[in-house]
């Protein structure tokens, strides 16, 4: 299965949906770029401690989703922006 349309099922509750972007002009045109939206930053932080809460239970949907994701990737770099 698509891995951000499993995201983004299990983020629904939270509000928080996610998108991934390929760059077309870039100096490093391998990465690819995962970017996440929510209303605001409290709607986020509701999601990101559930996200984060529920990485204890390996049974969780999260945990699982966090188990493929880090089968498969390679963490560069967290930035966190602010859009208005």
């Amino acid at each position: 299965m698509n891995g951000v349309v499993d995201f983004n099922e299990w983020g629904k509750d939270y509000g928080y949906q996610a998108k991934i972007a390929y760059p077309l002009q870039s100096n490093n045109l391998t990465s690819m770029y995962w970017l996440g939206t929510s209303a605001n930053a409290a709607a986020f932080g509701k999601a990101w401690d559930a996200w984060r809460d529920a990485q204890g239970d390996a049974d969780s949907v999260a945990a699982k989703l966090q188990a493929r994701f880090s089968a498969c990737t390679e963490n560069l770099g967290r930035r966190g922006y602010d859009v208005y």
